[in-house]
Protein backbone atom coordinates (compact mmCIF):
# COMPACT_ATOMS: atom_id res chain seq x y z
CA UNK A 1 0.00 0.00 0.00
CA UNK A 2 1.36 3.13 -0.83
CA UNK A 3 1.19 6.81 -0.66
CA UNK A 4 2.57 10.04 -0.64
CA UNK A 5 3.74 9.72 2.89
CA UNK A 6 3.63 6.34 3.79
CA UNK A 7 4.63 2.62 2.12
CA UNK A 8 3.22 0.01 3.70
CA UNK A 9 3.67 -4.32 3.10
CA UNK A 10 0.97 -6.22 3.61
CA UNK A 11 2.04 -10.27 3.96
CA UNK A 12 -0.94 -12.92 3.81
CA UNK A 13 0.37 -15.44 6.63
CA UNK A 14 -0.42 -18.29 3.94
CA UNK A 15 2.15 -16.99 1.84
CA UNK A 16 5.05 -16.51 4.19
CA UNK A 17 3.74 -20.19 6.02
CA UNK A 18 3.58 -21.76 2.69
CA UNK A 19 6.38 -20.51 0.53
CA UNK A 20 10.16 -22.18 0.73
CA UNK A 21 13.11 -20.03 2.28
CA UNK A 22 14.36 -18.86 -1.15
CA UNK A 23 10.65 -17.37 -2.57
CA UNK A 24 10.61 -15.43 0.37
CA UNK A 25 14.31 -13.96 0.15
CA UNK A 26 13.46 -12.91 -3.37
CA UNK A 27 10.40 -11.47 -1.84
CA UNK A 28 12.02 -9.20 0.52
CA UNK A 29 14.59 -8.38 -1.92
CA UNK A 30 11.74 -6.57 -4.04
CA UNK A 31 10.66 -5.00 -1.29
CA UNK A 32 13.42 -3.77 -0.55
CA UNK A 33 13.66 -2.39 -4.33
CA UNK A 34 10.72 -0.52 -4.09
CA UNK A 35 12.09 0.84 -0.57
CA UNK A 36 15.66 2.21 -2.42
CA UNK A 37 13.26 3.35 -5.55
CA UNK A 38 11.56 5.75 -3.13
CA UNK A 39 14.72 6.81 -1.45
CA UNK A 40 16.67 7.12 -4.90
CA UNK A 41 13.11 9.42 -6.64
CA UNK A 42 13.39 11.47 -3.12
CA UNK A 43 17.31 12.01 -3.59
CA UNK A 44 16.01 12.98 -7.09
CA UNK A 45 14.13 15.77 -5.81
CA UNK A 46 16.35 17.18 -3.70
CA UNK A 47 19.32 17.32 -5.64
CA UNK A 48 17.14 19.11 -8.52
CA UNK A 49 16.22 21.69 -5.78
CA UNK A 50 19.50 22.48 -4.44
CA UNK A 51 20.45 23.00 -7.97
CA UNK A 52 23.01 20.02 -8.13
CA UNK A 53 22.51 17.31 -10.54
CA UNK A 54 21.08 14.47 -9.22
CA UNK A 55 23.05 11.24 -8.99
CA UNK A 56 22.16 8.22 -11.31
CA UNK A 57 20.64 5.22 -9.52
CA UNK A 58 22.13 2.81 -8.42
CA UNK A 59 19.16 -0.13 -7.87
CA UNK A 60 20.47 -1.80 -11.48
CA UNK A 61 24.24 -1.95 -9.47
CA UNK A 62 22.67 -3.36 -5.96
CA UNK A 63 19.23 -5.33 -7.09
CA UNK A 64 18.80 -6.23 -10.22
CA UNK A 65 19.31 -9.98 -9.78
CA UNK A 66 15.37 -10.47 -10.67
CA UNK A 67 15.45 -9.22 -14.22
CA UNK A 68 18.35 -11.19 -15.63
CA UNK A 69 16.51 -14.37 -13.50
CA UNK A 70 13.53 -13.67 -15.42
CA UNK A 71 15.10 -13.40 -18.65
CA UNK A 72 16.50 -17.03 -18.35
CA UNK A 73 19.92 -15.79 -17.61
CA UNK A 74 22.29 -16.52 -14.40
CA UNK A 75 22.64 -13.77 -12.40
CA UNK A 76 26.56 -12.12 -12.84
CA UNK A 77 27.82 -11.80 -9.21
CA UNK A 78 30.25 -8.88 -9.15
CA UNK A 79 33.48 -9.27 -7.03
CA UNK A 80 33.30 -8.69 -3.25
CA UNK A 81 35.06 -5.44 -3.52
CA UNK A 82 37.13 -4.85 -0.20
CA UNK A 83 36.70 -2.21 2.35
CA UNK A 84 39.84 -2.34 3.91
CA UNK A 85 42.48 0.28 3.24
CA UNK A 86 40.22 1.67 0.50
CA UNK A 87 41.50 4.72 -1.55
CA UNK A 88 41.44 8.36 -0.36
CA UNK A 89 41.75 11.67 -1.88
CA UNK A 90 43.64 13.94 -0.65
CA UNK A 91 47.16 14.26 1.45
CA UNK A 92 45.90 10.98 3.14
CA UNK A 93 46.03 9.01 0.23
CA UNK A 94 49.31 11.09 -1.02
CA UNK A 95 50.85 9.28 1.92
CA UNK A 96 49.42 5.98 1.90
CA UNK A 97 51.27 5.62 -2.04
CA UNK A 98 54.44 5.67 0.27
CA UNK A 99 53.70 2.82 2.66
CA UNK A 100 55.94 0.02 2.29
CA UNK A 101 54.00 -3.17 2.34
CA UNK A 102 54.99 -6.63 3.81
CA UNK A 103 55.67 -9.02 1.36
CA UNK A 104 52.95 -10.64 -0.41
CA UNK A 105 51.87 -14.15 1.20
CA UNK A 106 52.66 -16.94 -1.31
CA UNK A 107 50.27 -18.59 -2.72
CA UNK A 108 51.81 -21.75 -2.51
CA UNK A 109 52.21 -22.02 1.49
CA UNK A 110 48.20 -21.45 1.90
CA UNK A 111 46.42 -24.39 3.57
CA UNK A 112 43.50 -26.07 3.27
CA UNK A 113 40.42 -25.83 5.34
CA UNK A 114 41.09 -29.07 7.45
CA UNK A 115 44.10 -27.56 8.67
CA UNK A 116 43.18 -23.91 8.98
CA UNK A 117 40.39 -24.65 11.10
CA UNK A 118 42.38 -26.54 14.36
CA UNK A 119 44.38 -23.12 14.14
CA UNK A 120 41.00 -21.12 15.13
CA UNK A 121 40.91 -21.07 18.69
CA UNK A 122 38.04 -19.61 20.62
CA UNK A 123 40.29 -17.94 23.81
CA UNK A 124 42.98 -16.39 20.86
CA UNK A 125 43.64 -13.02 21.76
CA UNK A 126 42.29 -10.38 19.30
CA UNK A 127 43.07 -7.39 18.77
CA UNK A 128 40.43 -4.10 20.26
CA UNK A 129 39.44 -0.73 18.70
CA UNK A 130 41.96 1.02 20.20
CA UNK A 131 39.64 4.49 20.98
CA UNK A 132 37.04 2.00 22.04
CA UNK A 133 39.20 0.57 24.49
CA UNK A 134 40.69 3.90 25.84
CA UNK A 135 37.50 5.07 26.30
CA UNK A 136 36.45 2.17 28.29
CA UNK A 137 39.09 2.29 30.50
CA UNK A 138 38.97 5.73 31.19
CA UNK A 139 35.57 5.21 31.73
CA UNK A 140 35.81 2.11 34.37
CA UNK A 141 39.10 3.79 35.89
CA UNK A 142 36.61 7.18 36.85
CA UNK A 143 34.94 4.45 38.53
CA UNK A 144 31.50 6.43 38.82
CA UNK A 145 30.65 6.06 34.80
CA UNK A 146 30.59 2.15 35.21
CA UNK A 147 27.33 2.72 36.50
CA UNK A 148 26.03 4.20 33.63
CA UNK A 149 25.01 0.41 32.04
CA UNK A 150 23.56 2.08 28.86
CA UNK A 151 26.67 3.82 28.10
CA UNK A 152 28.81 0.77 29.00
CA UNK A 153 26.86 -1.25 26.60
CA UNK A 154 26.95 1.24 24.07
CA UNK A 155 30.19 1.54 24.08
CA UNK A 156 31.00 -2.42 24.23
CA UNK A 157 28.62 -2.58 21.25
CA UNK A 158 31.56 -0.86 19.30
CA UNK A 159 33.29 -3.56 19.29
CA UNK A 160 33.92 -6.75 17.75
CA UNK A 161 35.43 -8.53 20.23
CA UNK A 162 34.60 -7.36 23.08
CA UNK A 163 31.02 -8.13 22.18
CA UNK A 164 31.91 -11.60 21.36
CA UNK A 165 33.71 -11.85 25.03
CA UNK A 166 30.79 -10.50 26.94
CA UNK A 167 28.33 -12.60 24.97
CA UNK A 168 30.74 -15.58 25.37
CA UNK A 169 30.50 -15.09 29.21
CA UNK A 170 27.02 -14.87 29.40
CA UNK A 171 26.91 -18.63 27.67
CA UNK A 172 29.20 -19.87 29.58
CA UNK A 173 28.08 -23.06 31.79
CA UNK A 174 28.73 -20.96 34.75
CA UNK A 175 25.57 -19.43 34.38
CA UNK A 176 24.02 -22.43 33.38
CA UNK A 177 21.21 -20.84 30.50
CA UNK A 178 18.47 -22.62 28.82
CA UNK A 179 18.74 -20.29 26.12
CA UNK A 180 21.71 -18.93 24.29
CA UNK A 181 22.25 -15.28 25.09
CA UNK A 182 22.65 -12.94 21.83
CA UNK A 183 23.39 -9.54 22.21
CA UNK A 184 25.18 -7.17 24.96
CA UNK A 185 22.65 -5.90 27.16
CA UNK A 186 21.04 -8.67 27.96
CA UNK A 187 25.01 -10.61 28.90
CA UNK A 188 25.03 -7.54 30.83
CA UNK A 189 22.28 -8.14 32.98
CA UNK A 190 23.26 -11.84 33.73
CA UNK A 191 27.00 -11.87 34.41
CA UNK A 192 26.68 -8.62 36.01
CA UNK A 193 28.66 -4.81 36.07
CA UNK A 194 31.48 -6.27 38.17
CA UNK A 195 31.61 -9.63 35.85
CA UNK A 196 31.60 -7.46 32.68
CA UNK A 197 34.62 -4.95 34.05
CA UNK A 198 36.64 -7.86 34.88
CA UNK A 199 36.23 -9.29 31.25
CA UNK A 200 36.36 -5.85 29.93
CA UNK A 201 39.95 -5.32 31.39
CA UNK A 202 41.32 -8.84 30.72
CA UNK A 203 40.14 -8.55 27.27
CA UNK A 204 41.66 -4.50 26.60
CA UNK A 205 44.69 -6.05 28.27
CA UNK A 206 45.33 -9.27 26.29
CA UNK A 207 44.86 -7.07 23.15
CA UNK A 208 47.65 -4.84 23.91
CA UNK A 209 50.30 -7.85 22.68
CA UNK A 210 48.29 -8.25 19.39
CA UNK A 211 48.53 -6.05 16.64
CA UNK A 212 45.36 -5.80 13.97
CA UNK A 213 46.71 -6.03 10.57
CA UNK A 214 50.48 -5.67 11.18
CA UNK A 215 50.08 -2.33 12.51
CA UNK A 216 48.80 -0.59 9.16
CA UNK A 217 46.08 1.83 10.76
CA UNK A 218 43.99 2.39 7.34
CA UNK A 219 43.00 -1.11 7.03
CA UNK A 220 42.30 -1.50 10.91
CA UNK A 221 40.84 2.28 10.74
CA UNK A 222 38.69 0.75 7.82
CA UNK A 223 37.91 -2.57 9.24
CA UNK A 224 36.50 -0.87 12.91
CA UNK A 225 34.37 1.31 10.80
CA UNK A 226 32.47 -0.56 8.30
CA UNK A 227 31.58 -3.10 10.97
CA UNK A 228 29.78 -0.39 12.86
CA UNK A 229 28.24 1.06 9.79
CA UNK A 230 26.64 -1.78 8.61
CA UNK A 231 25.37 -2.60 12.03
CA UNK A 232 23.73 0.83 12.12
CA UNK A 233 22.44 0.44 8.44
CA UNK A 234 20.95 -3.25 9.48
CA UNK A 235 19.31 -1.25 12.09
CA UNK A 236 17.65 1.32 9.83
CA UNK A 237 16.31 -1.24 7.21
CA UNK A 238 14.93 -3.52 10.00
CA UNK A 239 13.25 -0.21 11.39
CA UNK A 240 11.71 1.12 7.95
CA UNK A 241 10.89 -2.52 6.46
CA UNK A 242 9.88 -3.17 9.99
CA UNK A 243 10.72 -6.86 9.83
CA UNK A 244 11.00 -9.06 13.47
CA UNK A 245 13.70 -11.22 13.79
CA UNK A 246 15.14 -12.82 17.08
CA UNK A 247 18.49 -12.08 15.99
CA UNK A 248 19.89 -8.33 16.62
CA UNK A 249 20.46 -6.88 13.09
CA UNK A 250 23.20 -4.48 14.49
CA UNK A 251 25.36 -7.36 16.22
CA UNK A 252 24.98 -9.22 12.79
CA UNK A 253 26.68 -6.64 11.20
CA UNK A 254 28.79 -6.10 13.75
CA UNK A 255 30.19 -9.21 13.62
CA UNK A 256 30.32 -10.33 9.62
CA UNK A 257 33.32 -9.41 8.93
CA UNK A 258 34.85 -11.04 12.28
CA UNK A 259 36.72 -13.76 10.15
CA UNK A 260 39.06 -11.33 8.77
CA UNK A 261 40.34 -11.17 12.36
CA UNK A 262 40.65 -14.48 12.64
CA UNK A 263 42.62 -15.05 9.19
CA UNK A 264 44.84 -11.46 10.05
CA UNK A 265 46.15 -13.53 13.07
CA UNK A 266 47.24 -16.52 10.80
CA UNK A 267 48.19 -14.62 8.02
CA UNK A 268 49.39 -11.15 8.83
CA UNK A 269 51.12 -9.72 5.82
CA UNK A 270 47.75 -10.56 3.72
CA UNK A 271 44.98 -7.55 4.19
CA UNK A 272 48.13 -4.62 4.70
CA UNK A 273 48.07 -5.27 0.65
CA UNK A 274 44.99 -3.88 0.20
CA UNK A 275 46.41 -0.72 0.90
CA UNK A 276 47.50 -0.60 -2.66
CA UNK A 277 44.93 -2.97 -4.15
CA UNK A 278 45.57 -4.93 -7.36
CA UNK A 279 43.63 -6.32 -10.14
CA UNK A 280 44.45 -9.53 -8.54
CA UNK A 281 42.82 -8.43 -4.73
CA UNK A 282 39.71 -7.08 -6.78
CA UNK A 283 37.97 -9.93 -5.12
CA UNK A 284 38.61 -10.30 -1.66
CA UNK A 285 36.67 -13.70 -0.94
CA UNK A 286 38.74 -15.21 -4.47
CA UNK A 287 42.06 -13.65 -2.62
CA UNK A 288 41.33 -15.32 0.50
CA UNK A 289 40.73 -18.13 -0.49
CA UNK A 290 43.74 -17.90 -3.41
CA UNK A 291 46.72 -17.14 -0.43
CA UNK A 292 45.40 -18.37 2.85
CA UNK A 293 43.33 -21.37 2.17
CA UNK A 294 39.60 -19.73 3.37
CA UNK A 295 37.92 -16.69 3.29
CA UNK A 296 36.64 -15.20 6.25
CA UNK A 297 33.26 -15.84 6.05
CA UNK A 298 34.03 -19.65 7.04
CA UNK A 299 36.96 -18.38 9.17
CA UNK A 300 33.96 -16.31 11.35
CA UNK A 301 32.03 -19.39 11.52
CA UNK A 302 34.73 -21.04 13.22
CA UNK A 303 35.69 -19.07 15.75
CA UNK A 304 31.93 -18.17 16.59
CA UNK A 305 30.94 -21.95 16.78
CA UNK A 306 33.65 -21.80 19.40
CA UNK A 307 32.52 -18.86 21.25
CA UNK A 308 28.96 -20.15 21.71
CA UNK A 309 27.62 -17.41 19.41
CA UNK A 310 24.08 -18.37 18.57
CA UNK A 311 22.99 -19.42 14.97
CA UNK A 312 21.48 -16.61 13.25
CA UNK A 313 25.31 -14.86 13.64
CA UNK A 314 26.58 -18.00 12.50
CA UNK A 315 24.65 -17.95 9.26
CA UNK A 316 25.26 -13.90 8.47
CA UNK A 317 28.83 -14.73 9.05
CA UNK A 318 28.74 -17.29 6.16
CA UNK A 319 26.47 -16.25 3.93
CA UNK A 320 26.48 -12.04 3.92
CA UNK A 321 27.96 -12.25 0.38
CA UNK A 322 25.85 -15.19 -1.02
CA UNK A 323 22.68 -14.74 0.41
CA UNK A 324 20.76 -16.95 -1.56
CA UNK A 325 22.41 -20.02 -0.11
CA UNK A 326 21.29 -19.42 3.40
CA UNK A 327 18.72 -22.40 4.51
CA UNK A 328 18.32 -20.60 8.13
CA UNK A 329 17.73 -17.49 8.89
CA UNK A 330 17.35 -15.93 5.64
CA UNK A 331 16.27 -12.58 6.71
CA UNK A 332 18.90 -11.72 8.69
CA UNK A 333 21.53 -12.97 6.08
CA UNK A 334 19.91 -10.78 3.58
CA UNK A 335 19.34 -8.08 5.62
CA UNK A 336 23.17 -7.63 6.11
CA UNK A 337 23.75 -8.26 2.35
CA UNK A 338 21.59 -5.04 1.85
CA UNK A 339 23.97 -3.14 4.21
CA UNK A 340 26.94 -4.49 2.92
CA UNK A 341 26.38 -3.27 -0.32
CA UNK A 342 24.45 0.13 1.10
CA UNK A 343 27.67 1.03 3.23
CA UNK A 344 29.94 -0.21 0.09
CA UNK A 345 28.78 1.94 -2.17
CA UNK A 346 28.87 5.23 0.24
CA UNK A 347 32.72 3.99 0.35
CA UNK A 348 32.77 2.38 3.76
Amino acid sequence: VASAESFILRVEPEIVSTSNVFLQLKFYKRFCERLVARLDLANKRVAGRDGEEAKPSILQKVLSDDAQAQAGEEPARPPVKPHLGMERSGKEQKNRTTITLPPMPDKEQRQTPAKLHPRVHPEAVFPVNPAVAAELTAMMKGGAGIDNTRRLADLISLDPVLSCRVIQTANSPFFRRANMVGTVPLAMVIIGVKQVQEVLVDTIRAAKSSQAFSGFTPVSRDFWQHAVVVGRIAEMLRDVIRINTSADLYLCGLLHDLGMLVLDGISPNFYPQFCQPSEELRDVVRAEKEYIGVDHGQAGVWLAEGIGLPQPYLDVMHFHHQPEKATTNPVPVAMINLANIFASLKGV
